[in-house]
């Protein structure tokens, strides 16, 4: 009966990944520990909402709006959030999810936000140089 809900693909090329992700109603990440969360930013670009443990990065990139967030490390906690989200996947506003993962992980949103830090640096460093030369 679960093969009807789940399936496992094995390896597949980065084509194939983005396809599987595109039918997928939401995702999971179960990690102990996750310092990127890379692929729950790639799902959450695909607007997909996610099931994820409080591993660090993972955590770290949703809210109430995108995810449920599970205790990491207790299977009873991660049955529960997976069934919660099977439950209430439709709930979730995917266009909305798309629009604010590419908001903070689009590359270039991502270059914008680095050269406006860079600027302001160098603002900062061009008029402390010249208050001490007055």
């Amino acid at each position: 009966m679960r093969q009807k809900y789940c399936r496992f693909y094995g390896n597949c090329t980065k084509r194939e990944v983005y396809k599987i992700v595109n039918q997928m109603d939401f995702g999971i990440s179960a990690s102990l520990f996750e310092s990127a969360g890379v692929s729950i930013e790639e799902m959450l670009l695909l607007g997909k909402p996610v099931v994820v443990t409080e591993s660090g990065g993972c955590s770290s990139l949703v809210d109430d709006e995108n995810a449920f967030v599970v205790k990491k490390g207790s299977v009873d906690q991660l049955v529960q959030g997976i069934e919660e989200m099977a439950s209430h996947y439709t709930d979730f506003d995917n266009d909305m999810i798309r629009k604010k993962a590419i908001e903070k992980y689009d590359m270039r949103n991502i270059v914008r936000q680095h050269i406006a830090v860079y600027k302001t640096v160098i603002q900062s460093s061009q008029n402390t140089n010249d208050k001490a030369h007055q």
